[in-house]
This record gives structure tokens, sequence and C-alpha cells, in this order.
């Protein structure tokens, strides 16, 4: 009887500790990242049109821009690195100097499996599909 409850306090202890890590995780997200690395487009071009993802209320969901519309989808973190994003919905803007970028953009986060937080970047992986770099707006 005894050795039961000693499994079962250690199996509520690695859930429990599971479930933080999780969350300690989402918090790394919390910020607002720029672009800097993303299919063809240079750093060049998304720092000119200010192309950002911001998580600063990852509760509520997240928002970007590329340069022109703004673009809303909801984000749900699993343990420690899965992420999916849900549909992305935008303003209706033609803006013919970002719309290249916007369009691979909302085509890639849909694909979106993994994220990965190093520093002062941020890694959304999309396995085969290719990967996107980005940096805290707040990093010097």
């Amino acid at each position: 009887m005894r050795t039961k409850l000693i499994l079962m306090l250690s199996l509520s202890l690695l859930i429990a500790s599971y479930a933080f890590a999780g969350s300690k995780s989402q918090d790394k997200l919390k910020r607002k990242w720029m672009l800097v690395e993303f299919q063809d487009f240079s750093k060049e071009e998304m720092m000119k049109l200010g192309a950002f993802i911001d998580f600063t209320q990852i509760e509520k969901g997240g928002h970007a821009s590329m340069g022109c519309n703004v673009i809303n989808f909801k984000v749900k973190t699993k343990m420690c690195s899965g992420i999916r994003f849900g549909e992305a919905m935008s303003t209706m803007m033609f803006c013919d100097e970002a719309m290249k970028l916007e369009d691979a953009f909302k085509n890639f986060l849909s694909k979106v499996k993994k994220y990965k937080v190093k520093g002062h970047y941020l890694t959304l992986s999309a396995g085969k599909n290719g990967k996107m770099l980005l940096v805290a707006e707040d990093w010097d």
C-alpha cells in the first residue's frame, strides 16, 4: 500500500512539473518579435516593412503585420516546444510592396508545429516547409 502511495505521489509530481514547464516556456514567447529570416525575403525588406509577430497577450491570441494588414490568430502551445496557430484573419487592404510577404506568412503560419526560444531569438519551424527566424523587438 505504501509503495502505491509513493508511486502515485511521484507520478503526480512528474505531471505537475510538465505542466509548469509548458506554461514557463510559453512565458518566453510573450514578446513582440521582428522577422529577420524567412524564405527568400531579405532581412532589409522585412525590416523596411516592419514585419512582426506580437505574442504579448498570447492567452488571447497573437497578431502580426507584414507591413500592411493586421493579421490576428489564435495560438495554442503544447508541452515545451509544440505550437499551433488558428486560422488567420486580417484586414483587407492592398499594399503592393507587402502582399507577397503577407501571403507567404499566412500560408506558413498554418504549417508551423514547433518553436524554440534561444536568447533573444525565436525560431518557428514547419518541418519540411521551412522555418522563420525572429528577434525580440526589445533586444538591443
